[in-house]
């Protein structure tokens, strides 16, 4: 039997989970990347809760009023306490290379400790993020590891 493969998720796909919607990320992704759980081991480094819950507080005023709160509540539950992530922190070497990328140019140090945990441990990194993939291309880095569901479904 196959292990399953080691999958880092990107925070654009939390946020659906906390009540935001993403424009790029359909109703029908999550579903898909749901359905894919059982064929693959979900991570997401603690970073990235600085990410969401930044988009959260700009977003709250936007949001309906009705349950928002519960809405948040119960989302953060289900990304910390469900189990279908595994949370984890960026090791030293992935840190420094975090750093390389925001000194070569990439702004976002949650995208680049992102990029590198996922090269560091030799998992997939799940992302839309077409300005980070440019940066890598333009930089030399190699994209090889970054799906998204579509490419993820069928490497499953």
């Amino acid at each position: 039997m196959n292990s399953p493969r080691e999958v880092l998720v990107d925070s654009t796909f939390l946020l659906p989970t906390l009540g935001i919607r993403v424009s790029q990320v359909s109703e029908s992704d999550m579903k898909e990347l749901a359905k894919l759980r059982s064929k693959a081991k979900l991570f997401c480094i603690y970073q990235s809760l600085v990410e969401v819950m930044g988009k959260v507080g700009r977003e709250w005023p936007t949001l309906p009023e009705e349950n928002v709160l519960e809405t948040v509540e119960g989302g953060l539950r289900s990304l910390l306490e469900s189990g279908v992530y595994t949370w984890i922190c960026p090791s030293t070497k992935a840190l420094v290379e975090a750093a390389k990328m925001r000194t070569s140019g990439h702004k976002d140090m949650i995208d680049n400790m992102l990029y590198s945990t996922a090269t560091d441990l030799g998992m997939l990194l799940l992302s839309i993020d077409v300005e980070l993939v440019k940066f890598l291309e333009e930089n030399h880095y190699s994209t090889e590891r970054i799906v998204n569901i579509k490419r993820l479904h069928s490497l499953m």
